[in-house]
């Protein structure tokens, strides 16, 4: 029975003309083979359209980097005729083949007769009543039982045969082959190719026979304008290894490069380049163009290093540059390193011998951890950048380790070392430094008499944090009279300093000792240096003896010979003789430059009146202008002579001679002149030296009553430890006295035979009268014995003696102001002026002492320094007193009384021990004073200098100015200028001590002495037996 889907097949037959069923039979079995057969063909052509397309991908892509266009165009191709196959069959299979005209025609195509039999009546069974209806039922109906005869002649499988097939499978077979041999041989490929194929447009890496391992990108990076070494290696799952690649560069600059494969590397050495160029790698199936960008190497922007100091230093963490320099850091520091480059950083290592320490960044900036150093290090910087460069040099971090060292001390060299005055206040400076921060730093003192401590004290002290101070500098006034010194003691200075470090010991310093002496060893100083500048002018005085005769030699040999030039042999003795003229000249002004020097020291003694020092400083500058006028002239002419002709050189070296013998007749005056001079300041320091000798017996007899009474009756044997002890002492000091008794009676003795003066004779009678040297020392021993009463007697007695002769000599001494030194017009001020600088001087140092008091860190005796403050400054307005009035100017009068008031606070203030910026200021204000009146009375001196220049100016300046106005006839004395107030001052100090000056009794140089027979000392002392005189003595010692 025929189904449902033939009867909608055979819808347009008529039942009048209705199709046999065996014919219908014919037609069912004819689709079914047409159907399998064509569907087959046609979807077999579809897959093969598609393998064939991917075959040819896959072929070309060995050959060449397929083009994604061409790699569009197999796909769309393959896609295609696929899609034109897969149609076809469709249609051939599901509708050709239901269809029986079509399949008649099919049959028609093989049988032709038969064909055409059942083509006609499949066309007429298809008619419609009346529509060219020219066959009748019966022969229709006959034609069918003809056709059903026929058909069984008919076989369906001749007209659909397999054979249509044979090409098509043919052909699918072979593409299926060639399909399964490439992905059994190189699946790999195969993937990849059907990759490239299924999506085309995609930016797929053809795969290769030949596989390199580091091709993922198509770019690389070199060292710009350097040479590059690039490597391929072979991968382990190349099919082809080529023994050679090639890289190859077009346009500017085209190189070829070969490469032999080396133990599957292949190495290229790419020449300097500095742009970016494309250039193709070859070798094998393997073709591909890489870009390569130059670029410069990496480079270190910054590197700071860290450092976190040891806890105990209390210092804060510091950051400091490390890169290309040496580092140091103290022991026990930790150090971080954080760097930057100047591209993102690939890898960065730090090295030394022992350890490595690394890291990574994705950035640009690292960090690394050194830890802790207790020693020094030296490490290596290593780091490449994202790419695997690196810095040409290699980076040295040098990181040197100290250790924390105690702290140091150092006496300023701006000390002076020369023994400290006992009326001197001696500036001195201290540098203490430490390398990472001092904790404390103390100034100490330790006086010592005859080689025993006698006081200890500390005068500066100062705690400090952690990580502070690291220097310090100490200026410290030292004041002996402050501390109540004697002359002859000695005082050694010291200071320690500790640091933070733990457990350490405190530094000190070396110890500098000072003697202290008084003004009368002071003068005996200042004229036993004197007395060697004369030998050194002396010796001069013979070599310009000698230079003069062998100048007027020298004229006498150039006169005598022919030739009119002098020869090469005469010209250097010339030359020769001019450089011996000017030495010499140099060396008497390096003389008087050292005298002045001299009397800069002298003029702080109280003892040199101003008008000796003046005679001296004329001296000096006498010798200076003989140097520089007759002497080097001198040498200038004998220098014209060498490069005259001889008769032009006679001339200048007459000129010379003369101008030597004025130098020579200089010279005799300043010896004459310096040696008169040393005569009276000797003298002057022969009568301070036998004071003091009287001040020393006094001293001592003021001890021996201090301990008479605990010792008084006893044997040396039978006295305390401590009495015996300063009996001892006594009789050392005793001894002194008399081996300088010796010495200063020999000096008189010498300088009566110099000068024949009848004073020194006098005292030098009375002196070895005295038997002094015998009956000193029989006080030592009776001090040593301690037989009390007789000795004290004896040191009394001496006393007496020693003043007494020292009166006697200062009758003869030069003293008084100097000649000229009257009031009104031309009135000499120097002696003025040269008092106002010593209270000035004296002025700031008691400011400097105050400021010292009030600093942080003394610690010294406040209430001990302010008293002696106290008492020198109103012994300063004392002197100011009498300055004002020996100067007697009423116009000068108002700055006066202004110094006068600024002196009175200062004392009021310090004798409430008040030492605050006010009571400096107040002392700064006298001082300003004081400078106004020297600047006043130098400006009518006819010395008028800028103030700056006159608040320095020094005793010997002042003079050598004084000096060169009366050179210079330049002294006019004017009067200064001022205000119209009169009168004296009212203000300052106490009112007893300012009326005592003005009356003129604050000063016992000038008082009246008896005869001179009267003052020796001449009679032999005379103890009573009940010794009253003495008790007398001793109770009054006692009151006292």
């Amino acid at each position: 029975m025929p189904d449902n889907r033939s009867s909608r097949e055979e819808g347009n037959f008529h039942n009048n003309r209705e199709i046999l069923t065996p014919i219908r039979l014919f037609f069912h079995s004819l689709k079914s083979i047409a159907r399998r057969r064509l569907f087959t063909k046609f979807f077999l052509m579809g897959i093969t359209f598609l393998m064939l397309s991917w075959i040819c991908l896959f072929v070309t892509d060995r050959f060449f980097i397929t083009p994604k266009p061409i790699r569009f165009f197999f796909c769309c191709l393959g896609l295609l005729t696929s899609i034109w196959a897969f149609w076809k069959s469709l249609i051939y299979g599901f509708y050709f083949a239901t269809n029986w005209k079509w399949l008649a025609k099919r049959v028609r195509k093989k049988f032709r007769g038969k064909g055409e039999r059942l083509l006609g009546i499949i066309e007429i069974s298809r008619e419609e009543n009346g529509k060219g209806n020219n066959f009748s039922t019966q022969i229709f109906e006959a034609a069918q039982h003809k056709m059903v005869q026929d058909i069984k002649t008919i076989e369906p499988q001749e007209i659909f045969p397999w054979k249509i097939l044979n090409k098509v499978a043919l052909n699918t077979c072979g593409c299926l082959l060639i399909t399964f041999s490439f992905f059994l041989i190189f699946p790999q490929l195969s993937l990849n190719s059907l990759h490239r194929w299924v999506f085309p447009v995609e930016s797929i890496e053809r795969a290769t026979l030949t596989q390199l391992v580091n091709t993922h990108n198509d770019s690389f990076f070199l060292l710009k304008n350097e040479v590059n070494d690039v490597r391929f290696a072979v991968s382990n799952k190349s099919k082809l290894n080529p023994e050679t690649l090639h890289l190859l560069k077009g346009g500017e600059n085209p190189f070829h490069l070969v490469s032999i494969k080396n133990g599957g590397i292949y190495e290229f050495q790419i020449p300097p380049q500095s742009k970016t160029f494309l250039a193709k790698l070859e070798g094998g199936d393997f073709k591909r163009n890489f870009l390569f960008n130059p670029i410069s190497r990496p480079a270190i922007e910054s590197l700071t290093a860290t450092l976190n100091f040891p806890n105990y230093m209390g210092l804060e963490k510091q950051e400091t540059q490390i890169l290309n320099r040496k580092v140091k850091v103290p022991e026990k520091t930790s150090i971080s390193l954080n760097g930057k480059i100047n591209r993102s950083l690939g890898q960065v290592a730090i090295a030394e011998t022992k350890a490595t320490f690394a890291s990574s960044s994705p950035t640009n900036s690292f960090s690394l951890d050194l830890g802790t150093l207790n020693h020094n290090r030296s490490f290596s910087l290593y780091l490449s950048d994202e790419y695997g460069f690196s810095p040409l040099e290699e980076t040295k971090l040098i990181i040197e380790t100290e250790k924390d060292n105690p702290p140091s001390i150092v006496f300023s060299n701006n000390n002076d070392l020369s023994p400290i005055l006992l009326f001197e206040t001696r500036k001195l400076q201290i540098d203490v430094n430490d390398d990472y921060g001092l904790s404390e730093c103390f100034f100490k003192m330790k006086v010592f008499d005859q080689q025993k401590e006698i006081l200890n004290d500390t005068l500066y002290g100062q705690d400090f944090k952690r990580g502070g101070t690291k220097e310090l500098k100490i200026e410290f006034p030292f004041d002996p009279l402050i501390y109540d010194l004697k002359d002859g003691q000695e005082v050694v200075f010291f200071a320690t300093a500790n640091d933070h470090y733990p457990k350490r010991t405190g530094s000190v310093s070396e110890s500098y000792r000072f003697l202290i002496i008084g003004k009368e060893k002071h003068a005996e100083m200042i004229r036993s240096k004197l007395e060697s500048l004369i030998a050194d002018v002396s010796e001069i005085a013979r070599k310009q003896q000698s230079i003069q005769y062998e100048t007027l030699s020298q004229e006498q040999e150039n006169i005598l010979q022919q030739n009119p030039n002098l020869n090469a042999k005469q010209k250097s003795q010339l030359e020769q003789l001019a450089g011996n003229q000017k030495d010499l000249a140099k060396a008497l002004d390096k003389t008087a430059n050292k005298g002045l020097n001299i009397l800069d020291s002298a003029s702080m003694n109280p003892v040199l009146e101003p008008q000796m020092l003046s005679n001296f400083a004329n001296s000096f500058k006498n010798m200076k202008n003989t140097a520089s006028d007759p002497m080097d002239a001198a040498s200038g002419k004998i220098l014209d002579a060498s490069s005259s002709n001889v008769q032009q050189s006679s001339k200048r070296m007459t000129e010379a001679a003369d101008l030597q013998e004025e130098a020579l007749e200089n010279l005799r005056e300043i010896l004459a002149q310096f040696t008169e001079q040393i005569d009276q300041f000797e003298a002057l320091t022969l009568g301070q030296r036998l004071s003091q000798l009287g001040n020393t017996e006094k001293k001592l007899a003021k001890k021996l009553i201090s301990i008479m009474p605990s010792s008084i009756g006893r044997t040396p044997t039978q006295l305390k430890g401590i009495h015996r002890r300063a009996n001892d002492d006594m009789e050392t000091t005793q001894n002194e006295v008399t081996s300088d008794s010796l010495d200063v009676q020999g000096e008189i003795s010498r300088y009566y035979e110099r000068t024949g003066k009848i004073e020194y004779a006098r005292v030098s009678q009375l002196m070895e009268n005295a038997k002094t040297t015998k009956a000193l020392s029989r006080v030592a021993r009776n001090l040593k014995n301690n037989i009390s009463f007789k000795a004290l007697d004896e040191l009394t007695f001496w006393e007496a003696n020693f003043v007494n002769w020292a009166k006697l000599l200062q009758q003869e001494s030069p003293g008084g102001d100097s000649p000229g030194a009257q009031g009104g017009e031309g009135k000499d001020r120097t002696k003025d002026i040269l008092s106002l600088l010593k209270i000035r001087n004296s002025q700031n140092e008691i400011f400097l002492k105050t400021k010292t008091i009030h600093s942080k860190g003394f610690i010294g005796k406040k209430d001990k320094w302010s008293r002696s403050l106290k008492h020198q400054q109103d012994t300063l307005m004392i002197d100011l007193t009498d300055t004002q009035i020996s100067v007697a100017e009423e116009t000068l009068n108002p700055i006066f009384d202004d110094a006068h008031m600024a002196m009175s606070e200062s004392s009021v203030r310090l004798s409430d021990k008040v030492t605050d910026q006010k009571t400096q200021t107040f002392q700064k204000e006298a001082k300003n004073c004081v400078s106004d009146l020297i600047n006043l009375l130098l400006e009518g001196q006819g010395q008028g200098q800028s103030k700056a220049q006159n608040e320095n100016l020094t005793v010997m300046q002042l003079l050598l100015m004084q000096m060169e106005n009366k050179n210079s006839g330049n002294t006019k004395g004017k009067s200064p200028t001022g205000g119209k107030v009169g009168g004296g001052s009212e203000q300052g100090g106490t009112t007893s001590e300012v009326s005592d000056s003005l009356q003129g009794t604050s000063s016992n140089q000038n008082s009246s002495s008896s005869s001179t027979d009267q003052n020796s000392g001449l009679s032999n002392p005379v103890v009573a037996p009940e010794f009253q005189t003495i008790m007398d003595l001793y109770y009054e010692a006692l009151e006292e």
